[in-house]
């Protein structure tokens, strides 16, 4: 009862009940408007079909622009005026501005990554493209020093605060959720300590993300603490797509010499101290020496663009950058990778296709969503096609059950084409991670969604080579032993009504 009615008094129900109220007044004027007068019905009318132009010609996938077409065509004085009231799903041109200027600066700061791709191509010439890609985005490869993988929250906590406790110099905190419980405030309790000691500590958090578990303003919260906080894209009781562009990336950096990144959270069901959805499943990668400064620079490219945009004071990152080594230890290569949703680059996206493309012995996939655009399908379709043995993992217990219906809607034609699926047994499977032919893999925060590839801000590390590429097959074959393998679906089961809600749910999926 207590849970619930802090639900239903909580920020997040009245500002989503005044957004809610805001289209219906905006429609309901819409309506009066059209009904009774002839000319303002034809200026939406048309307005709403030249709408279609820009959609049409806008770098999207085609599901994208259908998902937003429909609409229009079916509803044109409504569907329009909803597409200009989200302001084309893109952020607002402060913040592209900003980001751009910053990953622009911070460009002088990151090696050219020659020499680490110059060893992949020697290795095999195929390969290196993955590598040669991300460098033309500004991500360099970087030699592998030590990375591990962690299967699981509660494998990585202890070392989470471990290196914390070590840090001398600053901390960089981003993470999409955090919630006051029994992980956060063990940190919490580290970083007040570092920050009264001298230490810089930066810590982003989204609004959204965090508001089950964080009171409101807690940003100020934290200032009084000495902790420099942002509170990411405030949810406000405007209306706005914009607000569909949450900060989803996670980041734990000390230093500059040690950093961690993958699907856990900052809450308490990501170390599975609270369960709701069965036991979770997560992972998480550290990674050490110089691969971390690429880490350290896409930090403070968000930081400084956040900063920028409110017109304040923004962090040097020669402040904050170790002193590269440019030493080779035999461990592979890694390129850590951050995704913003303010260009037509749709990079995490990018990075599946191409280990999906150059695929020859297997490919093995665990996320949480598979809500995926034609371009996709086709991909891991060809792969096993080639005679590649793809498999996914997702969860036995959903968290969202539209989504999850969503997800299942893909099965059939995957399950055709000889994909195999899994459904992990014990509970909900929240890693974003792909494993490629014993070489190659990606481990971050991108889920393979609508939401992840185009409107999220995201993050991973690509790793290529190394002991890390065995601990992640280990754990994956750890996920395949308790899963259950899913053979076939029916198609034809259930009635008309309810397959043509899962046929339109699907149909605007990427625009939810």
């Amino acid at each position: 009862m207590k849970k619930l009615i802090k639900l239903v008094t909580g920020r997040f129900v009245w500002i989503s009940l005044a957004i809610v109220l805001q289209l219906i007044w905006t429609f309901t004027i819409l309506y009066f408007l059209s009904s009774h007068y002839a000319p303002v019905s034809a200026a939406l009318t048309l307005i709403s079909l030249l709408i279609l132009i820009p959609i049409i010609e806008r770098p999207a996938t085609p599901e994208v622009k259908m998902a937003w077409a429909i609409p229009i065509l079916i509803f044109p004085v409504f569907g329009g005026i909803l597409y200009l009231m989200s302001g084309a799903s893109r952020p607002r041109r402060k913040m592209r501005r900003a980001l751009a200027e910053h990953k622009e600066k911070e460009n002088a700061y990151r090696p050219n990554g020659e020499d680490a791709i110059a060893d992949i191509r020697r290795t095999c010439a195929a390969d290196a493209g993955q590598f040669v890609y991300l460098q033309s985005q500004g991500y360099p490869c970087y030699h592998g020093k030590k990375s591990h993988f962690y299967t699981s929250g509660e494998q990585a906590f202890p070392d989470m605060l471990a290196a914390l406790e070590s840090a001398e110099r600053f901390i960089f905190i981003e993470y999409f959720i955090i919630n006051k419980g029994e992980m956060w405030l063990p940190m919490l309790e580290i970083l007040e300590r570092k920050a009264a000691k001298g230490v810089k500590v930066k810590v982003i958090y989204d609004d959204v993300g965090s508001m089950r578990g964080l009171p409101h303003a807690y940003d100020r919260v934290l200032a009084k603490k000495g902790i420099e906080c942002i509170r990411f894209n405030p949810y406000r009781p405007v209306y706005s797509m914009i607000m569909n562009n949450r900060d989803h990336r996670k980041f734990l950096i000390v230093d500059g010499k040690v950093g961690f990144t993958g699907g856990i959270n900052i809450a308490d069901e990501y170390i599975n101290k609270e369960q709701r959805f069965g036991y979770w499943k997560d992972n998480a990668v550290r990674i050490e020496g110089d691969a971390v400064r690429g880490m350290t620079l896409s930090f403070l490219q968000m930081w400084n663009a956040c900063k920028t945009k409110k017109g304040e004071s923004t962090a040097n990152p020669a402040d904050f950058l170790a002193p590269m080594s440019g030493k080779s230890c035999g461990q592979g290569y890694v390129v850590p990778y951050a995704d913003a949703p303010v260009d037509a680059e749709y990079l995490a996206e990018n990075v599946y296709l191409n280990i999906f493309n150059h695929a020859t012995e297997y490919l093995y996939i665990a996320t949480p969503y598979l809500i995926i655009d034609s371009q996709m399908q086709t991909a891991l379709v060809l792969a096993a096609k080639r005679g590649v043995d793809v498999r996914i993992i997702l969860p036995e217990i959903p968290d969202k059950k539209v989504v999850n219906q969503v997800t299942k809607s893909h099965y059939a034609v995957l399950l055709e084409n000889g994909i195999k699926i899994y459904q992990y047994t014990p509970g909900f499977i929240h890693e974003k991670c792909v494993l490629c032919d014993d070489k190659i893999a990606t481990v971050g925060t991108v889920n393979l969604d609508y939401r992840s590839l185009y409107l999220h801000y995201e993050n991973g590390c690509v790793f290529y080579g190394g002991d890390i590429i065995g601990e992640i097959r280990a754990s994956m074959e750890e996920n395949f032993a308790v899963s259950q393998r899913i053979v076939t679906v029916n198609k034809k089961q259930g009635w008309l009504i309810s397959r043509l809600y899962y046929a339109v749910i699907r149909l605007l999926a990427p625009v939810m």
